[in-house]
């Protein structure tokens, strides 16, 4: 009978977790239905999913490079070190924006999809570009959009072509 108890127990407690995202063998670009946001990831998720499980960064940045103190991002796609970006308007999904001008990022190389992926936009003068936050310190370029300059997790209103506003992309600490 406790063993019965104890897999039941066990069955509702699985069926209740919130399903992990499958990983998958190479990155790949996910797009959100109204095709204004374009992520690399390395698993199975929708847009939605990856944005509210991950820490990031949107901001515009120049395409070329407009300064020494104003690297464009044409500079990092091409660098083997990491390197320092000016993301404008830069919004975060894990704080409240602090409505920061702007705010420099250290870059890291990015990955042949990412470099794959921003080739549609390097003809632009600027991009608002999506950054993940990763435990090495550094910024990683991850995708772009062409959704909201300035503000972007702030947006409350509904996409009707999503279902969601930019502000349910905020990043959501798992539960324990």
């Amino acid at each position: 009978m406790r063993n019965a108890l104890l897999a039941a127990v066990a069955m509702v407690s699985v069926a209740t977790a919130a399903p992990v995202p499958r990983k998958v063998e190479k990155e790949r670009v996910v797009s959100n239905p109204a095709k204004d946001i374009h992520v690399v990831t390395d698993r199975d998720e929708s847009v939605k999913d990856y944005f509210t499980r991950t820490r990031l960064v949107v901001g515009w940045v120049p395409m070329r490079k407009e300064s020494d103190e104003e690297p464009g991002i044409s500079n990092v796609l091409e660098a083997t070190d990491p390197d320092k970006v000016m993301a404008h308007r830069p919004s975060l999904n894990d704080e409240k924006d602090k409505g920061w001008f702007g705010k420099y990022l250290k870059v890291a190389p990015p990955t042949p999809a990412v470099v794959e992926l921003l080739k549609d936009i390097q003809k632009q003068k600027g991009a608002e570009l999506i950054f993940r936050k990763g435990d090495d310190g550094l910024h990683h370029v991850v995708g772009y959009t062409t959704r909201k300059n300035g503000g972007f997790f702030s947006d409350e209103a509904v996409n009707k072509d999503d279902g969601y506003s930019l502000k349910e992309l905020m990043f959501a600490e798992e539960k324990k």
